[in-house]
């Protein structure tokens, strides 16, 4: 185990570097001459987008109202049609029951006046209050 050890790395003292300066067009931001055709070129650009978003908002507020109307059709309908489906559910239910062999007698008197024959109709009679008692 006589293996050489390395010796610890010593710190290096770094030198102070003196200002220097970069070049101009290195800096950012430091290009402020522009063409004029990047400058009309970006101008053309900005005018374009604005007269689109103008565009595009007075189309949405033309829209506005008439989404609004169709919304408020869509929930007149949507109440017809939950009326509409009701009455459908019942009227299946009666027509299920005017179909239904064990109670098409009692179907028919419903809307007859019609008894079955071994059937008696019954009539009350109110008295009269002015009878005499019977003796």
């Amino acid at each position: 185990m006589n293996a050489i050890k390395p010796e610890p790395a010593k710190p290096r003292r770094l030198q102070p570097v003196e200002n220097q300066s970069l070049p101009v067009q290195a800096l950012p931001g430091a290009n402020t001459h522009r063409s004029p055709g990047l400058t009309a070129e970006i101008t053309a650009k900005l005018i374009v987008n604005v007269v689109l978003s103008t565009a595009a908002i007075a189309t949405l507020m033309q829209l506005t109202p008439y989404a609004l109307s169709q919304q408020a059709k869509l929930q007149e309908i949507q109440t017809e049609v939950q009326r509409t489906e009701n009455r459908l559910k019942r009227l299946n239910d009666k027509l299920g029951r005017s179909f239904d062999p064990q109670q098409s007698r009692s179907v028919m008197q419903e809307q007859t006046d019609r008894v079955e024959p071994n059937k008696k109709n019954v009539f009350y009679l109110e008295k009269s209050r002015e009878e005499p008692p019977s003796e």
